[in-house]
């Protein structure tokens, strides 16, 4: 009896809807309408109150797989019109057995199938045998079915590989390590901006980092150059990759990891382009600071590969930076090149703003009488700042054998008329500038290299 009740029911509500296809208009663009009632008002004569149905109802619980199959199944045994399955088919949630089902029907309800946002296999199936490359491009999207995205990832063209390289979730994710050596370097390519895409993301087993390993040795450095940028990439290819023998990909790695891979990079300031040393050298220098302390081996190889380059440039990154060696200093003073001795004192007086002199003075561990008869004459300068009223010392000091200790004395404010009027007749014309305070120190590397 509760069945038979329900059903006069639902008979009763219709003939009241048919009769008054106003009021059903009204109810259903009314959010608060019951879902069930939606599915039976796309039943409804009137094209714009099934349409207004078709909108507004969602294939989602209580409107599940089930009974929009037992609904398929009994319209069909009815005969119901076909406009009425064309707009299901082109509804976004179809279970797969309801689009089976809908594609036996064929004509013009199958035609319905290729305008869901979601197409079925069958739709897939079908794209795959009657489209071109050009054609089947753009269909190869986020929503494409799996079987779409699986043809297009095997497919004799390029474009179709990388556009399913790019694509998110499966089935791509389980392609991509298959699709990372393709012989087309425009494929690894889509797979390298998918992973750079989705830097965000963190992932989780052996084939994503497989894929990411693979990617660090491709055989294009402008892929390798590209994948640098992942800071998902393990230490081990991270390694790799600043020896890398492109010295651009080296470099382009050392400039987005320099925290993680400067004690690597030796092998940069060995390539044959000054360009390419200086901007390593200067990445590296700018990690000296804080890193010194960790790593003062690498530091000590990095200033001797600095020392021994050829080219002026490098030298002069050197000797301008505070945190320079006392050792390294003491070899630059003696450069044939001006600018480069100037560029000492420059670094000189820096390391006096910053920690670096203190460091290097605790390191050796002297007194101010082991300072004087240091042999190294960077030490020797240090007291030039220190015994600012010590008049002995600075007779001692602007006397002193080497030119850069009476350049650091005759820039030292207090010191005695006398013994400024002895440096303005200083042999070393550095000498004589800094008593004149007419030094002038370069901003900017004085020596330009080719890039």
């Amino acid at each position: 009896m509760e069945g038979r009740s329900r059903d006069l029911l639902h008979r009763k509500v219709d003939q009241a809807f048919e009769g008054v296809p106003q009021v059903a208009l009204t109810v259903v663009q009314d959010w608060r309408t019951d879902s069930r009632l939606l599915w039976r008002m796309t039943r409804h004569s009137q094209p714009s109150v099934n349409q207004a149905a078709w909108e507004a109802i969602k294939l989602e619980w209580p409107i599940d797989a089930q009974v929009v199959e037992e609904t398929v199944e009994e319209l069909i045994g009815k005969g119901f019109r076909s406009s009425w399955f064309e707009a299901l088919a082109r509804k976004e949630g179809l279970s797969r057995t309801t689009e089976k089902r809908l594609w036996a029907l064929g004509g013009t309800i199958r035609q319905a199938l290729f305008d869901n946002p979601k197409p079925s296999r069958e739709v897939a199936k079908e794209l795959i045998k009657t489209k071109t490359a050009d054609e089947l491009i753009p269909l190869v999207h986020p929503s494409a079915h799996s079987f779409l995205v699986g043809k297009a990832a095997r497919h004799e063209d390029p474009r179709l590989r990388a556009a399913a390289a790019k694509l998110p979730g499966r089935p791509a994710s389980s392609l991509r390590p298959q699709l990372v050596k393709d012989p087309d370097s425009s494929v690894r390519h889509a797979v390298a901006d998918y992973y750079l895409a989705h830097s965000h993301t963190r992932y989780h087993g052996e084939h994503y980092a497989h894929t990411l390993s693979e990617l660090t040795r491709d055989p294009d450095p402008e892929i390798r150059k590209k994948i640098c940028r992942d800071w998902r990439i393990n230490e081990e290819d991270l390694s790799q990759l600043v020896k890398d023998p492109v010295p651009e990909v080296a470099l382009e790695v050392l400039s987005k990891r320099t925290w993680q891979c400067f004690q690597d990079s030796l092998p940069l300031f060995a390539v044959k382009e000054a360009a390419i040393r200086e901007q390593a050298a200067k990445l590296v220098l700018w990690e000296r600071a804080s890193e010194l302390k960790r790593y003062p081996t690498f530091f000590k190889k990095f200033e001797s590969a600095l020392l021994k380059d050829e080219h002026p440039a490098l030298r002069w990154l050197l000797a301008n930076d505070p945190w320079t060696s006392p050792q390294a200093l003491n070899r630059l003073m003696k450069d044939p090149e001006p600018l480069i001795q100037k560029a000492t004192i420059s670094g000189f007086l820096q390391s006096a703003e910053c920690p670096a002199r203190d460091h290097f003075l605790e390191q050796a561990n002297k007194g101010a009488d082991d300072l004087l008869y240091s042999r190294n004459p960077w030490y020797r300068s240090c007291l030039a700042l220190w015994d600012r009223k010590d008049r002995i010392r600075h007779r001692i000091l602007a006397r002193d054998k080497h030119w850069f200790v009476r350049a650091v004395t005759a820039l030292e404010p207090s010191l005695h008329p006398y013994l400024r009027d002895g440096l303005c007749r200083d042999r070393h014309p550095l000498v004589r500038a800094a008593v004149r305070d007419n030094l002038q120190f370069e901003t900017e590397n004085p020596y330009p290299t080719k890039a």
